[in-house]
């Protein structure tokens, strides 16, 4: 009986591959499920990252409209580095985007029938929605450019909230109040609402997706589990927790 997979002779194992370059080794390893594996994990760290500090650089809104609008005036007069981090970022975020709807499918294709009887009773809600609470955050995140990167939410439009409340900053044409631009968004109550419950998807993506790059990288052993449901619970806690604060402190009329 004939085979199409290559013999040994045909393609000798411990060989080099017959192309040269990084592409030769990188490509198929990439382009398969354990690398598709590695490359959420590697990209999910990069993000879990990103949204820690930018929760932490908006966390400045408390200390007074001079602490967050000198905050956000450095990042503007950095357009290199800005310009860079957000390209770095735009790519990490298409790459863990389409690595893991490419999972997803593969995995739909290995069983395109499912289970006579669906036993998930181990497997978690956050774990079972990863793929749609990922698609809700990127659609509140296309929301949240329009809103404060660029303007077309009229309530937090920068254009109409230059050099009118600090005086420290009064005459300079080119520098967005960024303290009152919050304080207009989330006074509005639909914009409030919205970017309260958006926080929801988000805290479950992070707590499953935490751990979960742990054990892509064979670092959730069963030593270090109770750590890691830990740390998955406190990343979460802290980016979502904090990205509501901001919201609430509004509210409250500590941010005013």
């Amino acid at each position: 009986m004939s085979s199409l997979a290559p013999t040994k002779r045909e393609r000798p194992v411990n060989t080099l591959p017959s192309r040269t370059g990084l592409a030769a080794w990188f490509g198929p390893l990439l382009s398969s499920t354990v690398g598709s594996k590695y490359l959420v994990a590697l990209t999910g760290i990069v993000l879990t990252g990103f949204v820690l500090v930018h929760m932490a650089g908006n966390l400045q809104v408390f200390a007074g409209a001079k602490a967050i609008n000198d905050y956000a005036q450095m990042l503007k007069h950095n357009p290199l580095i800005l310009w860079g981090a957000r390209i770095f970022l735009l790519a990490m975020l298409l790459l863990h985007l389409y690595k893991a709807l490419t999972l997803k499918q593969r995995s739909i294709a290995a069983r395109p029938v499912g289970y006579a009887y669906d036993n998930t009773a181990r497997a978690s809600l956050a774990s079972r929605t990863m793929v749609i609470t990922g698609a809700v955050i990127l659609v509140f995140l296309i929301f949240h450019i329009a809103h404060y990167t660029l303007g077309l939410v009229h309530t937090a439009n920068g254009v109409n909230y230059l050099n009118l409340h600090d005086p420290d900053y009064a005459g300079d044409p080119a520098r967005h109040d960024v303290y009152h631009m919050v304080i207009a968004g989330f006074t509005t109550p639909w914009i409030a609402v919205l970017y309260l419950l958006a926080q929801v998807p988000l805290f479950m993506h992070l707590r499953h997706g935490v751990g979960s790059l742990f054990q892509t990288l064979g670092l959730n052993t069963p030593r270090s589990s109770r750590a890691v449901r830990a740390l998955a619970w406190v990343v979460a806690i802290a980016v979502c927790g904090g990205n509501a604060l901001i919201v609430l402190g509004v509210w409250a009329g500590v941010v005013h």
